[in-house]
């Protein structure tokens, strides 16, 4: 194919003033070093499981049936705010729920499906949860959506006509991050299963960017001797909470590998680099 030649405009004679607004992108940094949230933010990539004639493979054990992986979780600071929307917006689009507005530095270089969890904030989740049997290691377990802090509540279902089975921590279950185990002997006097509980939870908020309503902004700054210097401002993105995102129960049936992939800064080169994912390092 022919090289294209790129067409150069004219160049501009600009002279500085002093009524042209100034944006100083290190206050910007500042602010948000200052005033964000701190954060564990978790770059994303699609799992190659995918291809031209299926989506991805549910029991591809990269990304647990997900489509994602996890890479390079890093310790940083964001403003994220709640989105105000109408009744009417509300009312028409349900879509907008758990929905927030995040802002980062520019040298965080936020993306689709990133996620952020912020790391002091605490909120509450249930959900129901599908024991696979593990007869190597003598156990049930599942995968909870979020990294569980306390559990509040863990009830095991046993039939429509028979009211739930009260579990108890260490005794009858335990969890590492999202990794839950509920222990054989538990469940013996009930047979092969399966077997399902309801959970109720503290962890930490987690949201995954679904769109970037500012990807890259950049701003010139003009100098003291006339030049300018081109400057980056802050990322905005919207996020969503997590079980908005992706669907925690495909995890349920075979345990995840942990990955060893570290990105270079700056290339696109991989490293081999032993890190942690949101996965227990039980699973290696």
């Amino acid at each position: 194919m022919a090289k294209k030649n790129i067409v150069q405009s004219p160049t501009l004679s600009i002279t500085p003033s002093d009524n042209s607004p100034e944006f100083f992108d290190e206050r910007f940094n500042q602010l948000i070093r200052e005033k964000g949230q701190e954060v564990l933010f978790e770059k994303a990539l699609v799992c190659p499981c995918k291809s031209p004639s299926i989506n991805q493979l549910t029991t591809c054990r990269n990304c647990g049936g997900t489509g994602w992986l996890l890479i390079q979780p890093t310790k940083t600071r964001m403003i994220i705010q709640q989105i105000n929307f109408s009744e009417e917006q509300k009312e028409h689009n349900i879509d907008l729920r758990g929905t927030v507005s995040i802002t980062s530095t520019p040298m965080d270089e936020m993306s689709y499906g990133d996620r952020i969890t912020v790391v002091n904030g605490q909120s509450t989740f249930s959900e129901v949860l599908n024991l696979t049997l593990d007869t190597d290691e003598n156990e049930y377990w599942a995968y909870t959506t979020y990294n569980i802090r306390r559990v509040e509540y863990c009830g095991l279902f046993i039939t429509g006509n028979v009211k739930f089975r009260n579990l108890e921590f260490n005794k009858d279950f335990t969890f590492d991050g999202t990794l839950f185990i509920v222990k054989e002997e538990t469940l013996r006097d009930l047979g092969s299963g399966p077997f399902s509980i309801t959970v109720r939870y503290k962890h930490p908020p987690q949201y995954h960017v679904v769109d970037l309503r500012r990807e890259t902004m950049q701003s010139y700054n003009s100098k003291e001797d006339g030049s300018e210097e081109l400057i980056n401002l802050p990322i905005s993105a919207s996020g969503k909470r997590s079980h908005y995102v992706l669907d925690s129960s495909v995890l349920n049936g075979n345990k995840v590998l942990e990955q060893d992939l570290t990105v270079f800064p700056g290339t696109g080169c991989i490293q081999d680099n032993r890190l942690e994912l949101n996965f227990p390092a039980k699973l290696s």
